[in-house]
């Protein structure tokens, strides 16, 4: 046996000189590459295995100024399926692993979460300082996860999708709140969520993750998005539904046509995301709202639609909703003689069509039913919020003292309905006064009211769609409209608001 195995080996060694010798200089030669099967670049991957291409975070925009996106030098974002296990952040160079990154684990919770929108229990998030050799991290559950490295603050982020819905004026919760795709399902293979027979309107729209934009990882959350003071990046997606780019990169998807529709979010490990909306059939005729509404009466100074008509404010994204501050004068104090006070409203400044409230119901804190009489008038003058709701099984007229606030780099905050940023209502001298600015930035004001919570909805109207500034010494409103114009104020000043005449004082 050893003879013929002697025998084998020789014929099979002379066969290899002889191919060899037979090759000419030109032919290629087959080199076994024993390297790693990957491009360089930064990888999850589990403690003791060899990083995949599907786990490869890449290059990504972050939130930048004005509702845009720009490169930040050393950040790398992906989404990856992780199954339960240890994990390490891994750097390859030329085939080879030159650097393992781990470190000391804490979950970002609470307070201390930005852009919070949703349940606490969604809205955490895992972060680790990270440093070369550090220790593994621990990765809770299976699913799909948003993995964030940035080099400058050496810090590891990364998230479960727990959810994923969709948000815009096209949706059911308008950009107050997200519409959940509620079929979800997420293997390593890919993943997708659907929500089937849901109602779209004609306009924008976005898909998102975890009920928010992004996660921000600002130094200093009271300064804009600067690549100096950190970063935050983007856990949504828009532009167009046959073409999704990440945040704000793109526009907002555009949906042209109002019916019912089966949504769906999908993800591949080699493809990335992609999403349809596919028409299911026609929708509910919607109520026929106007596109304007007007108020008049005693309490505005009179009735006569050419002098005492006001317009009132649309807010944005709701049709149904219409606003305005107003000063209103009591009995001893309306010009008119006899005294006859009161307040009515219109579709157009006149007299068709027009309602007041149910004044033999009365009112509940302030909120009228909407009916044919005329608001019977306030006990004091001053000033007053007037919100106008016309939606279907919902119809209320609501008159109360203002509340105004401020926000945003300005006051020192963004989060909304701080009380230490609402304004004074000085009724003697006809002024709604802002605090003191806590910083030097752009001026954002809004209004709100109990009457600003859609029905069958949790959260109240988003404050940019009752926002308004003051430019060039006038209140303008932002209504259905995009970003208002920047009005930059100094720290120390405020801003005082005369209602009765439309102007704005900063001081």
């Amino acid at each position: 046996m050893k003879k013929i195995n002697l025998f084998i080996n020789l014929l099979l060694a002379l066969t290899i000189i002889g191919f060899t010798n037979s090759c000419s200089s030109d032919d290629p030669v087959i080199v076994i590459d024993e390297g790693l099967a990957v491009a360089d670049g930064f990888y999850i991957a589990k403690t003791g295995e060899d990083p995949v291409a599907t786990a490869q975070l890449t290059a990504s925009t972050v939130d930048a100024p004005s509702f845009s996106a720009m490169s930040r030098e050393g950040f790398f974002q992906t989404y990856a399926f992780l199954s339960a296990g240890e994990y390490n952040l891994v750097e390859v160079g030329s085939k080879e692993i030159v650097n393992i990154y781990g470190g000391t684990l804490t979950t970002v919770s609470g307070e201390d979460v930005r852009n919070k929108e949703c349940d606490a229990d969604n809205s955490s998030y895992s972060l680790v300082a990270a440093t070369v050799d550090g220790a593994a991290f621990s990765v809770a559950s299976d699913g799909l996860y948003v993995i964030a490295y940035d080099e400058t603050l050496s810090e590891i982020i990364y998230d479960k999708i727990e959810s994923a819905g969709i948000i815009g004026a096209a949706t059911p919760g308008g950009w107050g709140a997200d519409t959940e795709l509620s079929t979800a399902t997420v293997t390593a293979t890919g993943a997708s969520w659907t929500l089937e027979d849901v109602t779209i309107d004609v306009g924008e729209l976005k898909f998102r993750f975890n009920c928010r934009w992004a996660i921000d990882r600002r130094i200093d959350p009271l300064i804009d998005f600067d690549n100096s003071n950190g970063y935050s990046f983007f856990t949504n997606f828009g532009n167009s539904i046959d073409q999704l780019l990440p945040g704000n990169e793109g526009p907002n998807i555009q949906n042209d046509e109002y019916a019912n529709f089966t949504a769906t979010l999908t993800w591949d490990p080699i493809l990335g995301f992609s999403a349809s909306l596919i028409k299911t059939g026609e929708a509910e005729p919607k109520p026929d709202y106007p596109a304007e509404l007007y108020m008049i009466g005693g309490s505005l100074g009179g009735w006569d639609w050419g002098v005492n008509g006001i317009q009132m404010i649309p807010v944005h994204s709701n049709p149904h909703l219409f606003w305005r501050i107003v000063w209103l004068d009591n009995d001893t104090d309306t010009p008119l003689s006899p005294p006859d006070p009161g307040l009515k409203f219109a579709p157009q400044a006149d007299w068709i069509g027009d309602f007041g409230v149910n004044a033999g119901a009365g009112a509940t804190d302030g909120v009228w039913t909407k009916g044919s009489d005329n608001f019977p008038g306030v006990t004091e003058s001053g000033y007053y919020m007037v919100v106008v709701n016309l939606e279907k099984d919902a119809e209320t007229i609501e008159i109360n003292e203002p509340l105004v606030y401020g926000i945003g780099d300005a006051f020192g905050s963004w989060d909304v309905a701080k009380p230490e940023y609402l304004f004074t209502v000085d009724n003697v001298n006809k002024l709604i006064t802002s605090p003191a600015f806590a910083a030097d930035g752009n001026l954002r004001i809004f209004t709100t009211a109990s009457t600003f919570t859609p029905v069958g909805t949790d959260p109240v109207i988003e404050w940019w769609q009752a926002e308004f500034v003051v430019i060039g010494g006038t209140i303008e409103y932002r209504s259905t409209g995009g970003d208002q114009a920047a009005q930059a104020v100094t720290a120390g000043q405020n801003v005082s608001l005369n209602f009765k005449d439309g102007t704005g004082t900063i001081n």
